[in-house]
Protein backbone atom coordinates (compact mmCIF):
# COMPACT_ATOMS: atom_id res chain seq x y z
CA UNK A 1 0.00 0.00 0.00
CA UNK A 2 1.36 3.42 -0.96
CA UNK A 3 1.67 6.09 1.75
CA UNK A 4 -0.71 8.90 0.64
CA UNK A 5 0.93 11.37 3.06
CA UNK A 6 4.28 11.08 1.33
CA UNK A 7 5.65 14.40 0.13
CA UNK A 8 6.39 14.26 -3.58
CA UNK A 9 8.18 17.04 -5.46
CA UNK A 10 6.35 18.83 -8.25
CA UNK A 11 6.96 21.77 -10.55
CA UNK A 12 4.70 24.48 -11.89
CA UNK A 13 5.22 26.81 -14.80
CA UNK A 14 4.26 30.41 -14.08
CA UNK A 15 5.06 32.93 -16.79
CA UNK A 16 7.70 35.47 -15.70
CA UNK A 17 5.43 38.32 -16.80
CA UNK A 18 2.78 37.14 -14.31
CA UNK A 19 5.34 36.97 -11.51
CA UNK A 20 6.65 40.44 -12.37
CA UNK A 21 3.10 41.81 -12.36
CA UNK A 22 2.41 40.22 -8.97
CA UNK A 23 5.64 41.61 -7.48
CA UNK A 24 4.77 45.07 -8.83
CA UNK A 25 1.23 44.99 -7.39
CA UNK A 26 2.48 43.74 -4.01
CA UNK A 27 5.11 46.48 -3.89
CA UNK A 28 2.39 49.12 -4.51
CA UNK A 29 -0.02 47.71 -1.91
CA UNK A 30 -0.73 50.07 0.97
CA UNK A 31 -2.60 48.96 4.04
CA UNK A 32 -4.97 51.42 5.76
CA UNK A 33 -4.00 53.15 8.99
CA UNK A 34 -5.10 51.49 12.19
CA UNK A 35 -8.82 51.84 12.90
CA UNK A 36 -9.62 53.99 15.96
CA UNK A 37 -11.13 51.05 17.85
CA UNK A 38 -8.43 48.53 16.90
CA UNK A 39 -6.40 46.93 19.69
CA UNK A 40 -3.14 48.66 20.48
CA UNK A 41 -1.47 45.47 21.63
CA UNK A 42 -1.70 41.76 20.97
CA UNK A 43 -0.39 39.26 23.50
CA UNK A 44 0.37 35.76 22.33
CA UNK A 45 0.87 33.42 25.29
CA UNK A 46 3.87 31.12 25.19
CA UNK A 47 3.25 27.45 24.57
CA UNK A 48 0.65 27.74 21.83
CA UNK A 49 -0.59 24.38 20.53
CA UNK A 50 -0.04 25.35 16.90
CA UNK A 51 3.32 27.12 16.50
CA UNK A 52 2.78 27.45 12.74
CA UNK A 53 -0.44 29.41 13.33
CA UNK A 54 1.52 31.76 15.60
CA UNK A 55 4.16 32.12 12.89
CA UNK A 56 1.47 32.93 10.32
CA UNK A 57 -0.11 35.54 12.61
CA UNK A 58 3.25 37.18 13.31
CA UNK A 59 4.03 37.17 9.60
CA UNK A 60 0.68 38.81 8.82
CA UNK A 61 1.25 41.47 11.49
CA UNK A 62 4.76 42.07 10.14
CA UNK A 63 3.40 42.56 6.61
CA UNK A 64 1.07 45.21 8.04
CA UNK A 65 4.07 47.03 9.57
CA UNK A 66 2.96 46.14 13.11
CA UNK A 67 5.85 46.39 15.55
CA UNK A 68 6.56 42.98 17.09
CA UNK A 69 8.44 42.56 20.34
CA UNK A 70 9.14 39.65 22.65
CA UNK A 71 8.22 40.28 26.29
CA UNK A 72 11.22 40.39 28.59
CA UNK A 73 9.15 39.98 31.76
CA UNK A 74 5.80 38.43 32.70
CA UNK A 75 2.77 40.52 31.69
CA UNK A 76 -0.32 41.19 33.76
CA UNK A 77 -3.56 42.96 32.89
CA UNK A 78 -6.14 44.45 35.17
CA UNK A 79 -9.14 42.15 35.46
CA UNK A 80 -12.32 43.28 33.76
CA UNK A 81 -10.65 45.87 31.55
CA UNK A 82 -10.28 45.74 27.82
CA UNK A 83 -7.41 47.37 25.93
CA UNK A 84 -9.72 50.28 25.02
CA UNK A 85 -10.33 50.92 28.75
CA UNK A 86 -6.64 51.16 29.59
CA UNK A 87 -4.89 54.52 29.42
CA UNK A 88 -2.67 55.10 26.38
Amino acid sequence: MQNTEEIRPFTIDVPQADLADLRDRLARTRLPDQAPDAPWAYVLPAGQRDPYAVYELLHTLELADVKIERATAPLTARAGETPMDLPP
